[in-house]
């Protein structure tokens, strides 16, 4: 029988994002690709998951975020820790309006922040529900799994058609070499 380790969510909403229910929805997906994983045994472990709620009013996203504005930059995620940050044990999720563009003119979906930095996901472009699974593959590597562009030689099978890292051809299908390396403290225990 394999251990089961547990991980612990922060999904915080901005108002006029996504539902609770469709966060949810995100979540179970992502649970889902995880279980997969340890199911063909890539993955040494299955995942208890615990899920928090919260709420950001427009009000609290204008005043403390961005001057007003409601799209979300690579370098609020300071702010975003400091203004709207759960369990320091669990990962911190925001689902915001919009991302804007980095400055190498990519237009992100989402964002894992570097050093246990929590995930930003946009409402506006997370059209597979696959971007929390995604981005989680990052958080839970200490951002180690690496995006199809990054996977150079596909030695972690980021660029495999099924993948959740592989930016052209999305799925549900982690690697070993990617399992590997979720291990990530404090979040996995």
């Amino acid at each position: 029988m394999k251990a089961a380790k547990n991980l612990c969510i922060d999904i915080w909403i901005v108002e006029g994002t996504v539902s609770r229910a469709e966060a949810l929805d995100d979540v179970q997906k992502a649970s889902n690709m995880f279980k997969k994983a340890a199911d063909a045994s890539f993955c040494p472990f299955y995942m208890n998951w615990t899920t928090n709620f919260h709420h950001i009013s427009a009000a609290d996203w204008s005043a403390k975020i961005n001057n007003g504005t409601t799209t979300a930059e690579a370098g609020d995620d300071a702010d975003l820790r400091a203004n709207f940050a759960g369990n320091a044990e669990c990962v911190q999720v925001w689902y915001v309006h919009d991302i804007a563009p980095l400055p190498n003119g990519v237009d992100p979906i989402a964002l894992s922040h570097p050093g246990n930095g929590g995930i930003t996901i946009s409402d506006k472009d997370d059209y597979d529900d696959l971007t929390l699974g995604h981005e989680l593959g990052h958080q839970l590597s200490g951002n180690d799994v690496l995006d199809s562009p990054d996977d150079v030689g596909n030695t972690q099978g980021a660029k495999d058609d099924g993948n959740p890292m592989n930016y052209d051809h999305p799925g549900d299908n982690f690697t070993k070499a990617q399992c590997d390396l979720f291990k990530q403290p404090p979040y996995i225990k």
